[in-house]
């Protein structure tokens, strides 16, 4: 799982119970301390319980042999993270799922369109709909 705001943690918890691990990468250092020590996201999910089997990097590498890759980030950071795991040669058969709305700023271009530009030979899902991750994380019925 790439990102580690209230969204990607969000649905670190409610894939985890199907999951023996779930790494969320993620940049800062204070919230990968807060999952890692407290199994907490107190910045972006305040009061939601972790399961113990999230854990958080921010070493994008941890996502090199990943089953499913879910990139959860912002839409301006699609591009530059696609770009680092094509650096990184990922398993051709790991599953990219965006998890992001929007477009890039500049080409129009939906996330799933970014994603096959640079990483063409991976397998694409997309996840959308009305979503709220504080709805999500506690485990309530939501629109997709």
């Amino acid at each position: 799982m790439v990102g580690c705001g209230s969204w990607g943690t969000a649905l670190a918890t409610l894939l985890c119970p199907s999951s023996s691990q779930i790494t969320l990468v993620g940049r800062s250092e204070a919230v990968i301390e807060d999952i890692n020590s407290r199994n907490r996201n107190d910045r972006y999910l305040p009061g939601a319980l972790l399961d113990p089997r999230i854990r958080a990097s921010s070493d994008l590498g941890v996502a090199k042999d990943a089953d499913l890759i879910l990139l959860v980030l912002p839409s301006s950071a699609i591009r530059s993270t696609c770009e680092q795991l094509a650096s990184l040669k990922i398993n051709p058969a790991t599953i990219l799922t965006t998890c992001s709305k929007g477009i890039e700023r500049g080409t129009g271009k939906r996330m799933s369109e970014i994603i096959t530009e640079i990483l063409p030979e991976q397998p694409l899902a997309a996840l959308s709909g009305p979503n709220h991750a504080e709805e999500v994380c506690k485990g309530l019925a939501t629109m997709t």
